[in-house]
C-alpha cells in the first residue's frame, strides 16, 4: 500500500523510501494516490490505538476480575477455616465433658447391685436356690483353704458350696462359673482355681439331677462383696467373710 505511480513518468514510488520519483525527479506531495496513502495510514494508526486501547481495558478488567475472584475465594476459605475450628472445638469440648463425667463416675464407690441393673440377668442370693427354665443354682457355704505355695508361703483360697440342679439334656460346665468384684473402683472378674469335693461337675441330664462341689478363688483381703455368674445368673454376696464357715 505504500506504492504509488508517478503522476508524470508512471513510475513506481517507494513513498517509505523516496521523498521525489527515482525516475524523473518529480515531487508527489499532490498525488491524489499518496494522499489516498495518507488517509490509510492515519485510519489505520487510529485503528490500531482503538485496538490497543481494548485490549489494555480487556486487561484490566480481566485483573480486576482476578482480583475479585481471589478475595472472594479467601472469604470463603476464612469461612470454611472457621467452620472447621468451631467443629473442632465443639468436639473437643464434648471430649473434655465426658472425660470429666468419667472421672466424676470413677470417684464414686461402685455397687455391684448398680452395676448389673441394666444387664439382662437374673439376680440371685446366697443360700438361696435361684430358678430358671433350664437349672437351678444356690451357694450356701463358703470355706477358707490354705495351700502351701512358693517358698513354703500359705496361699489362702476362698472355696464356694455349689448345688446344681440340671433341667436339659445338655451338658452345664460349672468350672465356667466367674466371680466378679469391685477393686479400686474397677470392676474385675477372676476364674475357679479347682473344682474339688466331686469327681467331675461336668454333667449330662435327662431329668432333674443334682450336682454339688466347691469351686475355690483366691480373692484379695479388700474385697467384700462377690458375685458369683453363671450364663444369665448372678449370685451377689454382701460381705462374704460373714458366711466363712
Amino acid at each position: 500500500m505504500n506504492n504509488i505511480n508517478c503522476e508524470h513518468c508512471g513510475s513506481l514510488i517507494d513513498v517509505e523510501k523516496e521523498t521525489k520519483c527515482p525516475n524523473c525527479g518529480a515531487p508527489y506531495k499532490n498525488n491524489k494516490q499518496y494522499k489516498e496513502y495518507l488517509n490509510y495510514k492515519k485510519k489505520k494508526i487510529e485503528i490500531d490505538l482503538e485496538t490497543q486501547k481494548l485490549a489494555n481495558d480487556i486487561t484490566r478488567d480481566n485483573h480486576e476480575n482476578n482480583k475479585i475472584k481471589q478475595s472472594g475465594s479467601f472469604i470463603v476459605f476464612l469461612i470454611i477455616f472457621a467452620f472447621i475450628a468451631i467443629f473442632i472445638f465443639s468436639i473437643i469440648e464434648i471430649i473434655n465433658k465426658q472425660i470429666d463425667n468419667i472421672e466424676e463416675n470413677d470417684n464414686s464407690p461402685i455397687n455391684l447391685n448398680d452395676y448389673f441393673n441394666d444387664l439382662n440377668i437374673i439376680e440371685g442370693s446366697f443360700d438361696k436356690f435361684t430358678i430358671t427354665d433350664t437349672y437351678d443354682i444356690k451357694v450356701d457355704k463358703i470355706i477358707r483353704y490354705f495351700e502351701k505355695g512358693f517358698m513354703n508361703n500359705k496361699d489362702e483360697y476362698f472355696g464356694f458350696h455349689i448345688i446344681f440342679n440340671n433341667k436339659t439334656d445338655s451338658w452345664k460346665v460349672l468350672n465356667n462359673i466367674t466371680l466378679s468384684y469391685i477393686n479400686d473402683y474397677n470392676y474385675e472378674t477372676t476364674i475357679p482355681r479347682a473344682l474339688v469335693s466331686t469327681s467331675n461337675l461336668d454333667f449330662f441330664a435327662t431329668k432333674i439331677q443334682t450336682y454339688e462341689g466347691y469351686i475355690y478363688y483366691q480373692i484379695d483381703e479388700s474385697i467384700k462383696d462377690v458375685t458369683l455368674s453363671f450364663e444369665n445368673v448372678n449370685i451377689l454376696i454382701p460381705n462374704f467373710r460373714n458366711n466363712i464357715k
